[in-house]
């Protein structure tokens, strides 16, 4: 007879162990860069809004687009993203035209959100390629500590909504997809790579553990956002 180990209990999904943090670490520096400090607190906060924003929308369990290049603003709307239970898609700026049309296309994303600094590029790379984006939503980080979310429907701007900075306290399965990530098509035809809830936070959970990250760590964020490896830098730091 084998002896087999049973199985470990599965983690907590990760966008509830960063609410933890918030708790002890309200007010200690949670991400900075372009120009913007977040503290946890600040982070929890904004995250929260976008995350509503997205509920509200009716988009849960549906690919999202994050058009950026990285910084404080595309954490914002990773962590809202699973709090919402969308699915992240993370594209950006240096990417090829072509690329970004396939993963919209293959997606089947109706959404994109943005920052302020990149809805321009967005606009004009959608309208060059033709596709059709029922929804742009940009978190607006342009004056400090004011942080507001504008939403685009057909170009066309809706009237400004305020939503709760409340956790969302949302349920869903641990198993259902957090991400898609594309390859980068070296050898061919770029694919979409989709990462669950479970396996994501099971493997952040072990690097934590295997390593003792504690807050004396510093760990790099070189990755691109559009490399899965970005998920680990930010979200070991993080939780």
């Amino acid at each position: 007879w084998l002896n087999v180990a049973p199985a470990a209990p599965p983690q907590p999904l990760l966008h509830t162990v960063i609410e933890d943090q918030v708790e002890q670490w309200a007010d200690h520096i949670a991400a900075e860069g372009y120009g913007i400090s977040l503290r946890y607190r600040e982070l929890n906060s904004y995250a929260n809004q976008l995350a509503h924003a997205l509920i509200t929308a009716g988009l849960t369990t549906t690919a999202v687009g994050v058009y950026g290049d990285g910084g404080p603003l595309q954490v914002v709307c990773l962590l809202a993203a699973f709090k919402a239970g969308v699915i992240y898609v993370p594209m950006s700026p240096e990417q090829a035209i072509n690329r970004l049309a396939q993963v919209i296309a293959e997606t089947g994303m109706d959404t994109v959100i943005t920052t302020h600094m990149h809805y321009a590029s967005l606009k004009a790379l959608l309208q060059a390629k033709g596709e059709q984006v029922g929804r742009v939503i940009v978190v607006d980080g342009s004056v400090p500590q004011q942080y507001v979310i504008r939403e685009y429907r057909h170009n066309i701007e809706n009237a400004p909504v305020e939503y709760s900075t409340e956790n969302p306290g949302l349920s869903y399965n641990g198993d259902n997809s957090a991400y898609i990530f594309y390859t980068s098509g070296s050898t061919g035809h770029s694919k979409g790579i989709i990462g669950s809830h479970a396996a994501l936070s099971h493997y952040i959970h072990w690097h934590r553990s295997e390593w003792s990250v504690d807050s004396s760590y510093r760990i790099s964020q070189l990755a691109p956002v559009t490399f899965d490896a970005s998920l680990k830098d930010i979200l070991t730091a993080l939780s």
